[in-house]
């Protein structure tokens, strides 16, 4: 069974890494930026943080770069947890606290209200 997902993960990683080229020469950055995350979320998958950490330290450029509002708080996140398995406290917080972003007087509003 571990065989079988391990094999599930090898074929899934080159597919993403396929798309990732196709992206990049199409002039894609939101796929991009997709399929960077999907690469960095195999990797947290595997357990393997610091190569999870660096696909998705490329991916944040682009989404950032192309407003990707969606895209850049999910690699954000990726981040803060990938740094968090790793022990990196202080490096997951910052992540985590540029993923929820500032809290505005009227986003508190709606909440409360809504």
């Amino acid at each position: 069974m571990v065989f079988q997902e391990e094999k599930q993960y090898t074929e899934a990683l080159q597919c993403f890494t396929q798309a990732l080229e196709l992206d990049r020469r199409g002039n894609q950055p939101r796929e991009e930026s997709i399929s960077l995350i999907n690469i960095g979320s195999l990797h947290f998958k595997l357990g393997q943080y610091k190569e999870a950490i660096r696909r998705l330290e490329e991916a944040l450029p682009v989404a950032e770069k192309s407003a990707l509002k969606s895209e850049t708080a999910q690699i954000l996140e990726l981040l803060a947890e990938s740094h968090s398995k790793l022990g990196h406290a202080e490096k997951a917080y910052q992540y985590l606290k540029r993923a929820k972003g500032p809290v505005t007087r009227s986003s508190t509003r709606r909440r409360r209200s809504g």
